[in-house]
């Protein structure tokens, strides 16, 4: 009897204590979401969360679940966080197939004036030397863009793929020269195009590790990433770095050239009005996102005596600047005004592109561009002048063609 009491007076103590424990589990954290809210979120300029007190709610026991923290459905087409990448992937269109033809798998395209094969025979017979026809089988689909510089990111995924019509060749069973043409001894029986190399980029590009005896610094109140005002400050010191975000306006690389430029750092001009600059010892690098890694790849390096071919400031094209060695990227180079870009009245601008870039950065949007002063034994040890770097498209000069 007395164990059957003392279970029961457990069972009603334990009745009474989980209403009570769930009461002060609401009380505390009503205590911790309205009383003492003291908390924050990263929520950026660009996000749709606002838990400020415009979206607070009366009290209540239980508070219903809030809208703006609930995902949106996808096809209402808002994000919280807008401005984010999306990707998506390109349309493919199958064509069908239909009984292969016994044709060259890569046909061989015939030249508008035909070329026929020298035999040892003393006296040609006058046959036909080749007939071309149409075949049913279609080659191999060339790709096609509506935009010439699609490079397939985001809102440029509109390739389409379409067969290109290509003859095919079918020798006939006697095969021998014609008396109407004249064999050339430079003839090959079956002429194969030899395809140009392409400047463009490969994804092969190797990231470089930002070396481990310089330190990062707050990038200094006189670099301005929309234009520049000619006040460079007091510069980067040798042998720092800093990282500026361009999160809101990425730099792209695109999978072929585009005859543009897309990054220009701009220098200080010497003494203000003596119409040259100093060029130091820089090098500038493009990331595609510091949170997940902070290699980056090189786009100018002024110093490592390599011409920077993709830029307006290339040693081999630059004059000689004694006492500086030809050919040698020194510290505190003097570079006309004349041959650098010009905005906003400042005319120290140095246009690089980012496409052709000897470090060869794989397609895609770089969110951080990085500037390191690096510390050179051989330099004058005087801070990196950056009066701004802007992300910008401009147009490369047409070439004059030389008579």
């Amino acid at each position: 009897m007395t164990t059957q009491k003392r279970e029961r007076r457990d069972w009603a103590l334990l009745i009474f204590i989980i209403p009570i424990g769930i009461l002060l589990i609401i009380m505390v954290g009503q205590i911790g979401a309205r009383l003492l809210p003291f908390w924050s979120v990263n929520a950026r300029m660009r996000s749709n969360m606002e838990p400020g007190e415009g979206s607070a709610r009366p009290f209540a026991l239980l508070e219903p679940i809030l809208p703006q923290i609930l995902t949106p459905m996808a096809w209402a087409e808002t994000y919280l966080t807008p401005g984010a990448e999306i990707s998506y992937p390109p349309f493919v269109t199958f064509e069908p197939t239909t009984t292969p033809s016994p044709t060259p798998k890569t046909p061989t395209p015939v030249a508008e004036t035909q070329t026929p094969t020298a035999t040892t025979s003393p006296t040609p017979t006058q046959t036909t030397v080749e007939t071309q026809t149409p075949t049913s089988t279609p080659p191999p689909p060339d790709k096609t863009c509506d935009d010439p510089n699609a490079d397939n990111y985001g809102d440029n995924a509109a390739c389409k793929y379409s067969p290109q019509p290509s003859p095919s060749v079918s020798p006939s069973p006697s095969v021998s020269p014609s008396p109407s043409v004249s064999p050339s001894p430079s003839a090959s029986p079956s002429p194969s195009p030899s395809a140009s190399p392409s400047p463009s980029p490969t994804s092969t590009g190797t990231p470089v590790a930002i070396p481990t005896d310089i330190s990062q610094v707050t990038p200094p109140g006189e670099i301005s990433t929309v234009a520049p005002d000619g006040d460079a400050g007091s510069g980067i010191a040798d042998g720092t770095y800093v990282i500026i975000d361009f999160s809101s306006t990425p730099i792209r690389v695109n999978s072929t050239p585009d005859d543009y430029y897309d990054l220009v750092f701009f220098e200080s001009e010497y003494n203000g009005n003596s119409g040259y600059i100093r060029l130091d010892y820089i090098i500038i690098g493009i990331i595609k996102d510091i949170n997940t890694s902070s290699d980056y790849y090189e786009v100018f390096n002024w110093g490592n005596n390599d011409p920077d071919t993709n830029t307006n400031a290339n040693i081999d094209e630059l004059p000689t600047d004694p006492p500086c060695p030809s050919g040698e990227e020194c510290d505190n180079y003097g570079i006309s005004t004349t041959d650098l870009y010009s905005d906003s009245g400042v005319n120290t601008g140095i246009v690089i592109d980012v496409d052709t870039a000897p470090a060869a950065p794989p397609p895609g949007d770089y969110n951080q561009v990085i500037i390191i002063s690096p510390s050179q034994p051989a330099g004058s040890g005087d801070s990196a002048q950056v009066d701004a770097i802007v992300v910008t498209e401009i147009p490369k000069p047409t070439p004059t063609p030389t008579p």
